[in-house]
């Protein structure tokens, strides 16, 4: 019995230690009002056009990446990908940069490889899914 006892707060000590030096599961960019523009398919590939407001809450300026969910397009036979990064359709760029304590409105674009049915199984956005780069 007090072998399970000291086994058992062994553990806890140790998993509370883990938790102090874990990094936050959450981004420090918050995403809001996701549409999603438009979608065509051009010979192999499939082109996403997106909008969303993004916000660093921040005291110092982040460099991150936009990444889309796409498993349902992919389940429905549209791409063959269930996530894509986002590009800057200006400069063909996949990290994004936003400062301090600042919102930015984006236009991006995902694109992926066609899978042969043209057709969209619904309107939604992707599920955005943000990474920022240390």
């Amino acid at each position: 019995m007090m072998r399970r006892i000291v086994v058992f707060a062994a553990c806890l000590l140790l998993l509370l230690g883990c938790r102090q030096n874990a990094v936050p599961s959450s981004s420090a960019i918050e995403v809001s009002n996701e549409t999603l523009v438009t979608f065509s398919t051009d010979g192999d590939r499939v082109l996403f056009v997106c909008e969303l407001d993004v916000s660093n809450p921040t005291e110092e300026k982040l460099s991150f990446e936009i990444h889309g969910d796409f498993s349902k397009d992919r389940e429905n036979g549209l791409i063959l990908e269930n996530e894509l990064t986002a590009n800057d359709p200006e400069t063909a760029s996949s990290v994004f940069e936003l400062d301090a304590a600042s919102e930015s409105h984006l236009i991006v674009e995902f694109v992926g490889t066609f899978a042969g049915n043209p057709k969209k199984a619904d309107r939604n956005p992707p599920e955005i899914i943000i990474l920022v780069k240390s």
